[in-house]
């Protein structure tokens, strides 16, 4: 948000403006292993505001499965509403990282990036999850000391719309 000269300036503006950060999830653990899909870090009830754009990122990921040629995903799902949501949620629009494990002795490692620009006001909650899409093994985000990731939601600032062309 652009102040102009002479303009009085609150402390709510200039929070709103400089604020980047609102929320951030660390883990320093490999996720319980699942066959199917499971949740595994949330950010709860951050409000977000209509006008502005927030970039959402988790990362980096490695994606791990006990089994090569495992196909594996990590998504985030939201909602908007104070709920927690669940691994049946609605995904967030390109939230979603995928690899296929060639290797078991190492995982593919990718990153979710994506924004996110609300309507109105909104009291928004993520939930990172990892599934195993094809195959037999049992799938994690892995998680250590030396290999930690983290779930971030971040002011991008006044929301400029979609000013870009398909061709």
């Amino acid at each position: 948000m652009p102040f102009l000269a002479g303009q009085t300036v609150t402390a709510a503006d200039l929070n709103l403006a400089t604020q980047k950060v609102i929320a951030r999830g660390r883990r320093v653990t490999t996720s319980a292993g699942t066959t199917s899909v499971v949740g595994i870090m949330r950010l709860d009830d951050k409000p977000v505001l209509a006008g502005r754009t927030y970039k959402i990122s988790a990362g980096p990921l490695q994606l791990d499965s006990t089994v090569a040629n495992d196909h594996i995903r990590a998504v985030i799902t939201y909602t908007t509403d104070g709920s927690t949501p669940t691994t049946g949620s609605a995904t967030l629009p390109g939230a979603v990282a995928e690899g296929q494990q060639d290797n078991i002795a190492f995982g593919e490692t990718r990153t979710i990036e994506t924004t996110y620009t609300p309507a109105a006001d909104e009291t928004l909650s993520l939930l990172l999850c990892v599934q195993r899409i094809n195959g037999t093994g049992t799938v994690t985000l892995v998680g250590s000391a030396d290999f930690d990731f983290e779930m971030k939601i971040e002011n991008a600032g006044e929301d400029v719309g979609d000013t870009g062309t398909d061709i």
